[in-house]
């Protein structure tokens, strides 16, 4: 009775107690081998998701914008608006009829236009320098693309208020003249195309609604929109501010294609 008490304690005889223990070793080293083949397999997959990740896609800038280059990419901050015209009696420092105060705000809205691209700057940019404009001072002549807009907006304004800007014989060349032929070309077919790009490329989704215009005579027949929704917008200052510091002058030195130095918008 104590002998089959003793066998049934023993889970098996002593040689079949060593066959098993081998068997259980060698399951553990099978389990071992494929946890080492596991995790190498997900260290690599790893790998080549970052690598992927670094160079196929383009880098997103917090608000989810490309981070295309710029060399004023870094001067960039967002800032929400809602100052925007709601009729057409506000005049600001831009609008209006021409005067000195909204003409010399113009002016210097505009003049930091031009700036010295750097060589590495022009490389990041992808931008080939074997027919770039050279400065005198070195580097290339470059300006940012917003620069670009404001000068067609500002053409456009003088072009409309051209009595304003033009004595009576330069008005002969500007209107039904020679020069209005340029004019509507460089107008219409340059500047207003390069600012329908602009903002179909920016496409802004911010809400309009309507109100009836109490102000016109037929009220129920006339709406007006309203346009000073909540925006977001680049912060202006931080933008300009570096465009003042990089600024070469208005009528820059260059350097044209054999060697001499030119003066451009002379």
């Amino acid at each position: 009775m104590n002998e089959q008490k003793e066998a049934l304690l023993t889970d098996w005889p002593e040689s079949d107690a060593s066959q098993q223990d081998n068997v259980i070793l060698a399951s553990l080293i099978r389990q071992r081998r494929c946890l080492i083949i596991c995790l190498a397999f997900s260290h690599i997959l790893f790998f080549f998701a970052i690598l992927f990740s670094s160079v196929f896609r383009i880098p997103k800038t917090p608000d989810g914008e490309s981070n295309i280059y710029s060399p004023a990419r870094s001067a960039i901050k967002h800032t929400i608006k809602n100052d925007f015209a709601t009729n057409h009696s506000h005049y600001g420092l831009y609008n209006g009829v021409p005067n000195k105060e909204n003409d010399d705000s113009w002016r210097q809205l505009v003049k930091p236009t031009y700036f010295s691209v750097r060589e590495q700057e022009m490389e990041s940019a992808n931008m080939p320098m074997s027919d770039a404009i050279q400065l005198e001072e070195g580097g290339y002549l470059g300006a940012l693309a917003v620069y670009h807009q404001l000068h067609c907006l500002r053409r456009l304004r003088v072009y409309l208020y051209k009595e304003a800007y033009y004595n009576n014989d330069d008005l002969k060349y500007v209107s039904n003249g020679p020069m209005d032929d340029y004019t509507h070309a460089h107008l219409a077919d340059h500047c207003i195309e390069a600012l329908r790009l602009l903002v179909m490329c920016r496409g802004d989704v911010s809400l309009y609604t309507f109100t009836w215009a109490k102000e016109y005579p037929d009220a129920t027949k006339n709406i007006l929109s309203r346009v000073n929704s909540s925006r977001q917008c680049v912060n202006w200052e931080n933008l300009e501010s570096w465009a003042r510091e990089r600024a070469v002058p208005w009528n820059p030195r260059l350097v044209d294609p054999n060697g001499e130095i030119v003066v451009g918008n002379s």
